[in-house]
């Protein structure tokens, strides 16, 4: 179903851009192919400024252009086959019952009753949806409808092309962060990015939930800015580097004001996610979670897992590598590499995509 989903193109390239266009960096990752095992090949990061993008949409395609054509030539790389995203915040999926009818009729179906769902004016948006199970009885059939406004789409693919990039595909976010996993089917993601985090369920491999919450790494950042009394960038290394800046739950220290401060966003985190499960579950009685996975470029401090773990009932929270199952080229340092993983994860899922992962 996830094939259906995605369309992959037919022709197939040795190598894809992933490029992952966020609130405060885009991310660019070359991922290279060589029979059959996908290779990091170039990467770059490079700064967004304010007023660029803006919940999740790009509104000045002139200065996302030039931003995003330095960061290609700085990455080194000469490919210019692009599969990019729209950000988790402009995108709308939902689960939704349907009789059961062969697809030319399912299509139809949708295309009426989609003004009933997309919380989108008539003729504003483009949409795909996929059948993904059985409904609750023989005659029902659980569809996964996905839809994103215009105004999201355009300037992304303006943009691209504007760079002297080719367009091979517009994915979406939970796509791409599951294209990174081995082997789960039915898991949930927490990606902390800068502004936003996205908690996304995926159930027989797609993704039936995701929900944005305003807790994320800059929360973090500025608690700590604010009780150190540091400039923002001291504050933002401090949070990436010091262990046990966030004291684990289960620890016998003795926990300093910044301690608490910073393990009530954790706790404010975790019943957010016990929420978005509680709530999928209720309405859904035969879901399996099997595990949850922290990426993105807000989950790297210290203890972060193990204390959502501790107020999620013990289920595992694993710290996730998008690395796992591809190789990295020789000519990069490892050490900073695995550093920030989390953070390319999405741009390397993108890049998966031209593979035909």
């Amino acid at each position: 179903m996830r094939k259906r989903l995605e369309q992959l193109l037919l022709r197939k390239p040795t190598s894809v851009l992933g490029i992952d266009i966020g609130s405060t960096s885009v991310k660019i990752v070359e991922i290279a192919w060589n029979k059959g095992r996908a290779l990091l090949k170039n990467l770059n990061i490079a700064d967004i400024k304010p007023g660029i993008v803006s919940e999740g949409k790009i509104v000045d395609v002139a200065g996302m252009t030039e931003i995003l054509s330095s960061a290609v030539a700085n990455s080194g790389t000469t490919c210019r086959d692009v599969v990019t995203a729209v950000n988790g915040q402009a995108i709308f999926i939902r689960e939704l019952p349907f009789p059961a009818m062969e697809e030319a009729e399912m299509r139809e179906a949708i295309k009426w009753d989609m003004e009933k769902y997309v919380p989108y004016s008539q003729d504003s948006y483009y949409y795909d949806f996929a059948t993904v199970g059985p409904g609750n009885n023989l005659q029902e059939v659980r569809v996964l409808v996905v839809a994103a406004p215009h105004d999201a789409v355009d300037p992304l693919v303006a943009t691209v092309k504007g760079s002297g990039l080719r367009p091979l595909a517009i994915d979406i976010e939970p796509l791409a962060l599951f294209r990174t996993l081995k082997k789960e089917e039915n898991t949930l993601i927490i990606d902390i990015g800068a502004n936003i985090t996205q908690i996304i369920l995926y159930q027989n491999g797609c993704p039936v939930v995701t929900r944005i919450l305003p807790i994320a790494g800059n929360r973090f950042t500025e608690t700590i800015r604010s009780a150190l009394d540091l400039e923002w960038n001291e504050a933002e290394n401090l949070k990436l580097r010091q262990r046990n800046l966030l004291q684990r739950l289960d620890s016998n220290s003795e926990f300093t004001t910044l301690h608490t401060q910073l393990n009530l966003i954790v706790k404010e985190l975790a019943r957010d996610v016990r929420r978005t499960v509680e709530y999928y579950q209720m309405q859904n009685r035969d879901a399996i979670i099997e595990n949850f996975y922290l990426t993105g470029g807000g989950a790297n401090i210290d203890n972060l897992a193990p204390n959502l773990a501790a107020l999620l009932d013990d289920v595992p929270v694993l710290e996730h590598n998008p690395l796992d199952f591809i190789d990295v080229s020789s000519s990069f340092d490892l050490t900073y590499i695995k550093m920030l993983a989390p953070r390319l994860s999405v741009a390397i899922g993108l890049g998966l995509r031209g593979g035909g992962v």
